[in-house]
């Protein structure tokens, strides 16, 4: 796994481990404009905490 790739599961883990909504939306926000670029995995992991949000 590339160092890029890597960065997006510790935007990922960084996400969850932080209670600060604004940290929060941050994280995700990154997240977003790396899958707006082509990024499959930062997708997969915006997904995930979408889901995540519904659900809660």
């Amino acid at each position: 796994m590339s160092n890029y790739a890597q960065s997006h599961e510790w935007v990922y883990n960084e996400y969850h481990k932080t209670d600060n909504v604004v940290t929060k939306r941050s994280y995700l926000d990154i997240l977003k404009r790396r899958a707006n670029n082509g990024s499959k995995k930062a997708a997969e992991y915006v997904s995930l905490i979408e889901q995540s949000l519904r659900k809660a």
